[in-house]
């Protein structure tokens, strides 16, 4: 199977992770003096994210051992789009 990191994964967030984003947000609105709308984060529902902004945004909090996590263990990796993840080339 090939998957880009592009694609989309989801994760149930937990408080901690929520938090992580709240703060980014904060920090992010402070130094371009903008308000940025964004999504209500909940804690055990599913959150989509492209997988580099899921690795950019928490990896720094993940490692043997970590704790809290950002989110728990268990992604949800959805099936390939055939047409996408092709060796086919495209005409």
């Amino acid at each position: 199977m090939k998957f880009n990191i592009n694609d989309t994964v989801s994760v149930k967030l937990t408080d901690y992770g929520i938090s992580l984003l709240e703060q980014a947000t904060t920090e992010l609105e402070t130094v371009t003096g903008s308000k940025f709308l964004h999504k209500q984060y909940q804690t055990n529902k599913w959150t989509k994210f492209q997988l580099w902004d899921l690795m950019n945004r928490f990896g720094s909090h993940l490692f043997n051992g970590a704790n809290p996590l950002p989110f728990e263990t268990t992604i949800r990796i959805p099936k390939p789009h055939p047409q996408i993840h092709s060796d086919k080339p495209t005409q």
